[in-house]
């Protein structure tokens, strides 16, 4: 059986997708949505259960997927028809503050893992080796390409939160 990748495996090597691409709000910034609906072929569904099955993309729930397949077409049919008057800037508000709400849980999430697993080790007599993983840690990620302010802001807290076991790591 292949062994999943964990996040905190891309947290260090970096995903091979840029994420935020995939994520698309469910609702407006006051919170408002519609529900719509279609019929598809089996095919169709088949396909749609495979790619979430193989957790490869972000997708939690086929509207995810749905949501993102949605967006993606109307921005394709607004660049092969220009002058139809498609207003996306509205859509890209909602998608960013969505993206930035999920990047914020996924921080949160990461930072609880690293926390999770240092605990781990360190219950289990095992704190040199906790030492190296967070030192890793922070080491792949300050080799990661990305300027983006989470990579800083996820340094410092891991710094922060293992400071008092890890002095060395506090500069």
């Amino acid at each position: 059986m292949k062994k999943k990748p964990s996040m905190l495996r891309e947290v260090i090597t970096g995903p091979k997708y840029d994420l935020q691409e995939f994520i698309v709000a469910s609702s407006d910034t006051k919170g408002h949505s519609t529900p719509i609906g279609t019929r598809c072929t089996y095919g169709q569904v088949r396909s749609v259960q495979e790619l979430l099955a193989t957790k490869k993309f972000p997708y939690k729930t086929t509207s995810d997927l749905l949501r993102h397949a949605l967006y993606r077409h109307i921005v394709w049919l607004s660049e092969l028809e220009p002058e139809i008057n498609i207003s996306l800037a509205y859509m890209q508000i909602a998608n960013d503050i969505a993206r930035t709400n999920q990047m914020h849980l996924e921080f949160l999430a990461t930072i609880r893992s690293v926390e999770s697993m240092v605990d781990q080790l360190i219950r289990e007599g095992m704190k040199v080796e906790a030492r190296a993983m967070v030192r890793e840690i922070i080491s792949k990620l300050e080799e990661h390409p990305s300027t983006e302010s989470w990579k800083k802001k996820l340094i410092e807290e891991i710094k922060k939160s293992f400071g008092h076991l890890f002095p060395e790591l506090v500069k």
